[in-house]
């Protein structure tokens, strides 16, 4: 009817505003606002859910969650899993799902799993590992590539006694000098005493190792250029 027509407008206008102010408010302001500002839940989350990229729609609602009231918490983590979701790009996804790991981790599991980039699926497992030690390790078990293994056993090590052994196994099997180094290194304060020398001895033995390679291709490369010269 013609009486409502102005207030139907008005609400128009007001939808248009946010979709339009929505793509240029950063979210640290939405965060500010809701946090020490009057504004809502409601206000805040509309301007978040308005952004028209996904992946910044997810950040934004991975940022702002933390600010709302507990019983709207958990629903924004599941809108933002659904941005990211998404997302075409596996090197997107990977950021958030990794940003989400502790809020949804079975979700954020089952995500990584359907990764087809084993380097961006083990970042991601590697993410989950504190929240479901058991279910990452027996993941780890099945990798078939020894590096990507190694390093998500290296994840859930701290989190899961059985597993130091596994990554320590899969460390010492990695045949690239520096993986073998890094994944050695970080497991040593997970090893039991009698075992942190042999392993320390190890990450040094690689390192020097890949040094000595290092040092060789640059002479390689100096010598190309002086029968070039």
């Amino acid at each position: 009817p013609a009486p409502f027509i102005d207030k139907e407008i008005q609400c128009a206008l007001c939808h248009a505003s946010v979709v339009a102010l929505s793509g240029n408010m950063p979210m640290e302001l939405l965060g500010a606002l809701r946090q020490y500002g009057s504004w809502t839940d409601e206000q805040v989350l509309a301007y978040a859910r308005q952004k028209p990229d996904p992946y910044v729609r997810g950040q934004a609602l991975v940022g702002l969650a933390p600010y709302l009231s507990p019983a709207l918490q958990q629903e924004t983590y599941q809108r933002a899993l659904q941005a990211v979701l998404a997302l075409p790009y596996e090197s997107e996804r990977t950021n958030m799902l990794r940003a989400l790991a502790p809020h949804l981790p079975e979700a954020v599991y089952h995500a990584a799993m359907a990764l087809r980039n084993k380097w961006y699926q083990t970042h991601v497992l590697s993410a989950v590992a504190p929240y479901l030690p058991e279910v990452v390790y027996r993941a780890a078990l099945r990798l078939s590539e020894e590096e990507e293994r190694a390093k998500v056993l290296l994840a859930v090590a701290p989190h899961l006694p059985e597993a130091v052994q596994q990554a320590l196994q899969a460390a010492l099997a990695l045949s690239d000098e520096w993986a073998r180094a890094l994944v050695l290194s970080g497991l040593i304060l997970h090893l039991p005493e009698a075992e942190r020398a042999e392993a320390l001895r190890q990450a040094l033995q690689a390192t020097l190792a890949l040094s000595d390679e290092w040092a060789r291709a640059y002479r390689r490369d100096q010598e190309r250029g002086g029968w070039h010269g």
